[in-house]
């Protein structure tokens, strides 16, 4: 049995988002990303690559991968600028979570009940941040939906 544990980048100069690595545990031949504090985890779609998500104080987590983050991009409603340079970082995913349940069609529920006590809810991105790599951009995002959808305990 493999196991990879996570690493912390830097902590964001922005305190509302906060930037982590998450190279994902490895058992057998399964990868999950665990988010510790709200005692998720999700299964890693195989070929996705580094995982990278991003805290933001109010709401709730963005994901985005290493390989789009290395693409760059311009400015629009799911970019934001990554701590690790001055590139901009594609959110493809977004999950939050909410005490009751919600009737917004902005997102989508995860499950019909609630886990840990909470409702969660997921969106992919609209569009995309670059008019490069459309394609990469375009499968990771739906690799980290079909990803948000494996949510589970994280024990």
């Amino acid at each position: 049995m493999r196991t990879q544990r996570s690493e912390t980048a830097p902590q964001s100069t922005n305190p509302e988002i906060s930037v982590t690595k998450e190279p994902a545990e490895e058992v057998s031949d399964t990868r999950y990303l665990t988010l510790e504090d709200w005692g998720v985890k999700f299964e890693v779609p195989d070929g996705l690559g580094e995982v990278r998500y991003y805290k933001t104080a109010d709401w709730g987590y963005e994901f985005t991968t290493q390989r789009v983050e290395d693409i760059g991009g311009k400015d629009s409603d799911f970019c934001v600028e990554s701590n690790d340079s001055n590139r901009k970082a594609q959110r493809l995913a977004v999950l939050s979570r909410s005490i009751e349940a919600s009737k917004s069609a902005i997102s989508k529920p995860l499950l019909d009940r609630p886990l840990n006590g909470y409702y969660y809810y997921y969106d992919g991105a609209h569009s995309i941040c670059s008019d490069n790599g459309t394609d990469i951009q375009i499968a990771d995002r739906d690799s980290l939906v079909e990803m948000l959808k494996t949510i589970s305990p994280a024990r």
